[in-house]
């Protein structure tokens, strides 16, 4: 049976997109819904969502607060999903730009994050 894991880094109430999942998936036979922030549910999902505003680096940043909880979504993000289209190559030059994205980050230089987004995006469309 295939999980969509609803990330959970304290940015609100979630109740309601929970409800929302857990119907679509019941009309499409996509599987179960859950809602959390233990990495090992990241680890399992087949679906990761990571609800927001859009606005990535405090989202990030929350996300650091939960041990190994951004390396859960990072793992499945980038290895799983990327090495399963990818090249060894490619792969890892995504791991640079999620390096370089970080280092803006800490830095707080935007600009530069938003173009290592840019970056990544392209290098996984």
């Amino acid at each position: 049976m295939s999980l969509t894991v609803l990330v959970d880094y304290d940015s609100g109430n979630l109740h309601s997109a929970e409800k929302a999942f857990q119907r679509m998936a019941a009309e499409t036979g996509a599987g179960s819904v859950i809602v959390s922030s233990d990495p090992a549910d990241v680890a399992r999902a087949d679906r990761i969502v990571l609800p927001g505003d859009g606005a990535f680096p405090s989202c990030r940043a929350a996300l650091t607060r939960f041990t190994g909880l951004f390396e859960a979504i990072e793992e499945a993000v980038t290895v799983r999903a990327a090495a399963a289209r990818a090249s060894e190559s490619q792969v890892m030059e995504l791991r640079a730009v999620i390096q370089r994205q970080q280092e803006m980050a800490d830095a707080g230089d935007e600009r530069a994050f938003h173009r290592a987004d840019e970056a990544f995006h392209s290098g996984i469309a």
